[in-house]
């Protein structure tokens, strides 16, 4: 049986070290990371959610190096534990999870001094929430950090037991702003800025309009950043893959086939998880298409509304699709734009091997334009008369709804 304290310190090696190991922090930060740090007094639970692969681990990682190095919190203070470890699944079969808390405060923090506890796939644990509930209710002074591959899992358990108690934030693949500071790392030679972009839409927008030859420019340099972007989507493993055909091999398998046929069917108990991917698929191959109900009892092998409305609700909470529902004053919206999150995941699909011979190159863009807006806004819509006339998307902008129309070509 292995010894509680040695993985502890195998766990969090900054003990010893006094810094994190350098391969945990070899990617640039992701704009969530600010979000974290000004969050971090606030005791209640943070639960870091998303897809596979969107970089859940480095993210607690590059956290834990801006506690150590900015905040100055003592080394011991800082307890990362992965939770699917074997040698922490074998502790876990003589103790609680909630006595190897209490052995980690009596032995590192006698004083009770305020410790931050990393738990990187805390769903494999049984009763995790329970455990977290009770430290977070008797006040010790802990702020716990979690995330799980599983985000189903968490989000269940969360709404069960830990409400009012944790703070959610979700990690998706990398939208285009972080999407080139990542290729500007792994390409240094390249010289492109988005600098010049920051600011909200409409601060943007102005300084494109009235520096159309800086626009121009900057356009010429962004192209080549797109079309990797589009073909590639935005997992950041994606830039360590040399091989797009092996890269979307890696998002079936890793991204696709693990979510639905591990955490989907583990959550939910589905009987048919088949026919989940297959209605991942169809949502592919008629990307940013309106959709019914009766769309996909016709086209695929379904028999029940009822299976339609949950499964599209589980490849949703897996943040494998995205929604786009309909601008309408009436309480009952029968058609809807479905579209994937990743645009990686969207080619494979589509099994687009270049850029120059995509298929659906026009709804490609819409539906990474819609995530983008998904991104930055919240809630999307779009707009249909009875006439047929339709705008593509429409976002609140203050007190403003803004249409766009979205166009690939000229």
């Amino acid at each position: 049986m292995p010894n509680l304290l040695d993985v502890f310190r195998e766990h969090s090696p900054w003990w010893q070290t006094h810094q994190i190991p350098k391969e945990k922090n070899d990617l640039p930060e992701r704009q969530l990371l600010k979000q974290l740090k000004e969050e971090i007094e606030n005791n209640r639970i943070t639960a870091i959610t998303g897809p596979r692969r969107a970089g859940k681990t480095i993210l607690m990682y590059q956290l834990i190096n801006w506690l150590l190095v900015e905040s100055k919190i003592k080394p011991t203070n800082i307890l990362y534990l992965l939770c699917d470890d074997p040698d922490f699944s074998l502790l876990l079969l003589e103790r609680t999870f909630g006595d190897i808390i209490k052995t980690y405060l009596n032995e590192f923090s006698p004083k009770r001094e305020k410790v931050y506890i990393f738990l990187d796939e805390v769903h494999v644990m049984e009763d995790w929430e329970k455990w977290l509930k009770k430290f977070y209710d008797f006040d010790y002074p802990i702020k716990f950090f979690i995330s799980g591959s599983s985000a189903l899992h968490i989000k269940k358990k969360s709404k069960e037991s830990l409400a009012g108690r944790l703070l959610e934030y979700t990690l998706l693949p990398l939208d285009f702003k972080e999407f080139v500071n990542f290729y500007r790392f792994f390409n240094p030679h390249v010289e492109v800025s988005t600098d010049r972009l920051k600011g909200d839409f409409k601060e943007v927008n102005s300084f494109l309009i009235k520096n159309k030859l800086e626009f121009l420019s900057l356009q010429d340099k962004l192209m080549p950043i797109v079309e990797r972007f589009v073909l590639w989507g935005g997992f950041p493993e994606g830039f360590k893959t040399e091989s797009l055909e092996l890269w979307h091999e890696k998002l079936k398998e890793d991204v696709i086939k693990k979510q639905i046929y591990y955490d989907i069917v583990k959550i939910f108990e589905i009987e048919n998880p088949s026919l989940i991917e297959k209605m991942l698929y169809f949502i592919g191959q008629n990307q940013s298409q309106t959709f019914s109900y009766e769309t996909f009892l016709t086209a695929l092998p379904v028999k029940s509304k009822d299976t339609v409305i949950n499964y599209l609700s589980y490849l949703r909470e897996s943040f494998l699709i995205g929604e786009n529902l309909k601008l309408t004053k009436k309480a009952l919206i029968k058609s809807k734009k479905y579209f994937l999150l990743d645009s990686g995941v969207l080619n494979m699909i589509l099994k687009n091997r270049s850029i120059l011979e995509l298929r659906n190159i026009g709804l490609i863009m819409e539906g990474i334009i819609q995530r983008e807006a998904l991104n930055s806004f919240g809630q999307i819509n779009f707009f249909r008369d009875p006439k047929g006339r339709e705008i593509d998307l429409i976002v609140t902008y203050g007190r403003q709804l803004l249409p766009i129309e979205s166009k690939y070509t000229e």
